[in-house]
């Protein structure tokens, strides 16, 4: 059966094509291989909807019925449809989908839930929208069955750490075709967030936008790009002049892929903004940029009171062979905690001095997920004398059951006597990846049989393993 959307869907099947014999990869391609189930008939389809009392979106019903039922996709595919009610909180309520959807829109992109869920009889915050496409852990795009919003398609983060975006497409077909032009063109990652448009549309509507979330939606959706062309690059650089933050910040990270010539002395001055976001924005740049001046102003930004920034500068100090003990020590005592403990993972504890101030913050700590990451960091300096011996101290003090596998962990591959004890009362551990790796490093620790000697018949002596 053809649709008004059939010439959509024919595109969109060519372009998949495409996709396959180029051998594109997205994020989750590996799941589906731009592959598409088998369609649905009209049949199946209109016993689905009466079930549950609601009517699929035109567009998306003839993506059902003339493209497949369920595969190729952003992320890890779309989802087929009976399972659209996997993320119900109260059990499957057949008619969930038919209630009025509770995701609105509310700036720019950017949606919230109306109201209380859980009041006025309502009983589920993503009833009236279905999960369509899962991005992974507890993100999923839901596409919109019923309100104002109705054929929209918005990203939900299930464990509400971020609120709903909504996706900058009219309808099912526009998001998916533009999924497949960014696979095409070498985009990955990031599908479906920002501001949709090719670059000349992008700039168009940035030029034309007074609002500055609006302007910092378009130069984000530029920064996407692999390549800028002229028009482009002169408004982006002209963004960089911009008295809003919010929008100098997306000005700074469109150009960090390095498309738009910007003096890096203007972006180390930058790094001393105002605002956070600003800092973080000129810094990432500058490091992709110049990665010798970025090390130099990492060594004081290091301190800045962001965490987030902090670690950026550890990660820099890392990978320029700079986190030394001098600087870790200056870490130690006066960067934030965060920074401290990524500070003290990321420096070498081949290094006596190094290994020293991560020693003694091993022997003051109390929380057992910085104690496990201490001791990754420290393992790397396998059969140290002092971190043998720390170890084996920590192996009789700790109770927690991921610090004492990364301790097991190491005597599997370094003797330490003193340690032999207590890795035998771990056998019998409660956690069984404490047990096995117990019970191997008990192994390791005890001698191999020694073998045994006899005279041969000429008075010469041979090997002969004991049998």
């Amino acid at each position: 059966m053809n649709s008004t959307h059939s010439h959509r869907i024919q595109r969109i099947l060519t372009k998949l094509r495409q996709a396959r014999k180029l051998a594109c990869k997205s994020f989750g391609s590996e799941e589906h291989g731009f592959k598409l189930a088998r369609p649905l008939s009209e049949d199946v389809i209109l016993a689905w909807e009466q079930a549950r009392g609601v009517v699929l979106p035109e567009d998306y019903r003839a993506f059902l019925r003339e493209a497949g039922a369920s595969g190729a996709g952003p992320y890890y595919g779309l989802r087929p449809l009976d399972r659209w009610g996997e993320l119900l909180s109260t059990g499957v309520d057949e008619h969930a989908l038919s209630h009025p959807c509770l995701i609105e829109l509310r700036s720019g992109l950017r949606g919230g839930i109306a109201g209380d869920a859980t009041d006025g009889g309502v009983r589920e915050p993503y009833q009236g929208a279905m999960p369509l496409i899962h991005m992974g852990c507890c993100g999923y795009v839901f596409l919109i069955l019923t309100g104002p919003h109705r054929g929209r398609m918005v990203n939900v983060d299930t464990d509400e750490q971020f609120a709903p975006q909504f996706a900058d497409y009219a309808d099912f077909l526009s998001y998916y075709e533009a999924w497949l032009d960014e696979v095409l063109i070498g985009i990955d990652g990031g599908f479906g967030f920002a501001r949709a448009g090719d670059e000349s549309q992008l700039v168009a509507r940035l030029q034309t936008a007074d609002d500055p979330i609006e302007q910092a939606g378009f130069l984000e959706a530029l920064g996407r790009f692999t390549s800028l062309g002229t028009e482009a690059q002169d408004a982006v650089l002209s963004a960089l002049e911009s008295p809003s933050a919010e929008v100098l910040a997306a000005a700074l990270r469109s150009v960090t892929g390095g498309t738009v010539a910007v003096d890096p002395h203007r972006l180390r001055g930058m790094c001393s903004h105002g605002s956070v976001a600003v800092r973080r924005a000129a810094f990432s740049a500058l490091a992709q940029r110049e990665p010798d001046l970025a090390l130099a102003v990492a060594r004081s930004l290091v301190l800045d009171s962001d965490d987030e920034l902090g670690r950026l500068c550890v990660h820099q100090l890392h990978d320029r062979s700079a986190l030394d003990a001098t600087m870790l020590q200056k870490i130690v005592e006066h960067g934030r905690s965060d920074v401290r403990r990524a500070a003290l993972y990321w420096a070498s504890a081949t290094d006596p001095a190094v290994r020293r101030l991560q020693l003694k913050e091993l022997s003051e700590v109390t929380d057992p997920h910085y104690a496990t990451v201490l001791v990754q960091s420290l393992a790397k300096a396998r059969g140290s004398d002092d971190v043998s011996a720390a170890f084996a101290e920590l192996l009789r003090e700790s109770h927690d059951a991921m610090v004492l596998a990364n301790l097991t962990q190491y005597f599997m591959q370094v003797r330490h006597e003193p340690a032999l004890e207590q890795l035998i009362s771990l056998t019998s551990h409660d956690h069984p990846l404490v047990r096995e790796r117990a019970t191997s490093a008990v192994a390791y620790q005890r001698p191999a049989p020694t073998p045994s000697r006899r005279r041969t018949r000429g008075g010469s002596r041979r090997w002969r393993r004991k049998r």
